[in-house]
């Protein structure tokens, strides 16, 4: 390079270094987010990459490694995406300002009770409990012999 350097010296390289801009590899961040790479994740991996492309792939694998959730969680958002057929950056943020609208909407609504509950009479300052009437003779004797059999019964099945 020719001029001077950050320190203000003059540099007398002629070489111009060339800016390395790699790109970002979706195995290499598989592996430095989730572990090991193994056969099956790396075909998927590469099946991801054809469908949508590396730079979401990497973002949706970014997005789980934030939420602290696995490959398959990515593989959900990488499979949404897909099925809105998000194919760019722009995209996904535009998908992402839409879908915080649409919370924003729910939201508002969640606050609104969704059913009324009805006190029960008794429960009502104004309730008074009602007169009993009582039994006729005949409801007696009924009871009676209805109590008599089921102790006779039970005698029976104690002896």
């Amino acid at each position: 390079r020719l001029g001077k350097d950050r320190l203000g010296k003059d540099s007398s390289s002629k070489e111009e270094i060339p800016a390395t801009t790699t790109q970002p590899n979706a195995h290499d961040f598989y592996q430095n987010n989730f572990g090991i790479e193994n056969p099956t994740v790396m075909q998927t991996i590469e099946m991801w990459i054809e469908d949508l492309n590396q730079e979401l792939v990497i973002e949706a694998m970014r997005r789980a490694a934030i939420d602290q959730k696995g490959f398959r969680y990515a593989e959900g958002i990488m499979r949404n995406w897909d099925k809105k057929n998000i194919r760019t950056m722009e995209q996904v943020e535009a998908e992402d300002v839409a879908f915080a609208n649409q919370s924003k909407k729910k939201t508002s609504y969640s606050k609104q009770p969704v059913r009324k509950e009805v006190l029960p009479d008794w429960a009502k300052d104004d309730y008074e409990e009602p007169k009993e009437k009582p039994a006729s003779v005949e409801d007696q004797q009924a009871f009676r012999n209805r109590l008599e059999k089921i102790r006779s019964k039970k005698k029976v099945e104690e002896k």
